[in-house]
């Protein structure tokens, strides 16, 4: 069986700065009905409707571990789906990402891949 890795490949070139904000629940489902009533679901510009992550780390749970102390690394692979999918890890496409936030700056790099070099097991 032969199995082909897609070339796309995406980086930030230089950390960029987040605005993050939290507010109450009362606030964030304000605007999460306020934007559904006023926005379609179904973009020409964005056909993806859904997506499905899945985290990942390492046996001893370095990352978790890490993220305990303050850190805020991510290691996932997204999956981008017109449709609700079923399940996680299907065939077909998928990014893996790295994510590295500090403070109010973040970095993210992304390598699109083909799931047939990632089977779930």
């Amino acid at each position: 069986m032969t199995t082909s890795i897609a070339t796309a490949h995406e980086a930030d070139a230089e950390r960029r700065h987040e605005h993050r904000f939290q507010v109450s629940e009362s606030i964030a489902r304000l605007v999460m009905r306020t934007t559904a009533n006023n926005l379609p679901l179904s973009r020409d510009d964005r056909p993806y409707q859904w997506s499905t992550t899945t985290y990942c780390d390492t046996l001893n749970w370095s990352i978790f571990r890490a993220a305990q102390k303050g850190s805020a690394m991510q290691l996932r692979i997204r999956e981008y789906h017109r449709t609700r999918p079923q399940g996680v890890m299907n065939p077909g496409a998928a990014w893996i990402e790295f994510k590295d936030d500090e403070e109010d700056t973040s970095l993210k790099e992304r390598f699109g891949v083909s799931m047939d070099v990632a089977p779930a097991r």
